[in-house]
């Protein structure tokens, strides 16, 4: 529920999943987490997609979710994603490939562990593919993508495995043990996949990648004596004064920019606040605020609610208040 590009990673995915034409999705839920999920997506997602919840105690198991999918699923080709993740690649012209190969129980999707788009056209014969997916690594410095598409037979096929393992099966693993019993397994690579586990870099870097797609909206409000370059898209209801907005950046709703830059590659949340300050290539959460810091802040993502301001008054000394695993650079 992390937000990039100021909407949730969640959300995302929904918005792709949507632009490929799939129109029913089951979101696999901790009992704990359901209400917050329903806050933000409720039961209709982008586009009208029907959201069906799937309570589970293990939503960090693949044998678990696929197992709670069974009856949703019901004997149709399915495509299984990591909510916290985002797929760089066209998910529609994969799944147009299905209608093609009738007998596929699985298309496995590899990516380039680095970030960097290979050929989407990459295929790799049935022999190969065992072997790839036994060992998890297609070539050197690729790895599984945490999104795969199935075809209508593999629960089938797999649910006796899923039921008797003893150890959460990964996707590749699973797939492996189906195609030595003639499934009909191939590979894919597609051009990225990025999955926030913890690290903010991953964060960040996902943020550039969805602004580097932003389409600024038509009619975008009148800003007080401010300078806006390239695609930057600004809420109606934010306040913008006297500052320089340098896409691709997204301004939330009720942000306030005042004596500002507001430098490439960044996200301000709803709520949040520039003032007197510089940032660029950086996530502000909703309700953060940078104050009057007297140096320009680059590549950091501030939490909701978060405070950073400097205080003018003697003696001159840092004050910080930190979470657990928070992380303070000076330069």
């Amino acid at each position: 529920m992390l937000p990039v590009a100021n909407k949730p990673i969640l959300v995302h995915a929904l918005n792709s999943m949507a632009v490929a034409g799939i129109t029913d999705v089951a979101v696999a839920v901790a009992p704990d987490g359901e209400a917050i999920i329903r806050d933000v997506i409720g039961s209709q997602g982008p586009d009208g997609i029907r959201i069906t919840y799937l309570p589970t105690d293990r939503t960090d198991s693949v044998a678990a979710v696929l197992l709670a999918g069974e009856q949703f699923v019901d004997g149709h080709p399915f495509v299984l994603q990591h909510g916290d993740g985002i797929l760089r690649h066209d998910l529609g012209a994969l799944l147009r490939t299905l209608p093609d190969e009738m007998d596929l129980d699985a298309l496995l999707l590899v990516h380039h562990a680095g970030g960097r788009p290979h050929d989407p056209g990459f295929r790799l014969d049935r022999e190969r593919a065992l072997g790839v997916v036994a060992h998890g690594t297609p070539r050197p410095g690729s790895a599984i993508a945490g999104a795969q598409i199935f075809g209508p037979d593999f629960l089938g096929r797999a649910g006796a495995q899923l039921r008797r393992s003893q150890s959460d099966a990964d996707v590749a693993s699973l797939a492996a043990r189906l195609a030595r019993e003639s499934a009909s397994v191939r590979v894919c690579r597609v051009g990225g996949w990025r999955r926030f586990e913890g690290d903010p870099h991953v964060l960040l870097d996902m943020n550039r990648l969805l602004l580097d797609e932003l389409d600024p909206r038509p009619g975008e409000p009148e800003v007080e004596g401010t300078r806006v370059e390239g695609r930057v898209t600004i809420h109606p209801s934010a306040r913008v004064k006297s500052s320089v907005i340098r896409g691709p950046a997204v301004i939330g709703a009720d942000a306030c920019i005042v004596d500002a830059f507001v430098g490439p590659y960044t996200a301000i949340g709803d709520g949040a606040r520039v003032e007197g300050a510089e940032i660029e290539n950086s996530i502000m959460f909703p309700g953060a605020s940078v104050l009057h810091v007297g140096a320009r802040l680059e590549s950091c993502v501030i939490g909701r609610e978060a405070r950073v301001a400097r205080r003018f008054s003697v003696p001159q000394a840092m004050r910080l208040h930190l979470g657990d695993s928070a992380s303070v650079l000076l330069g």
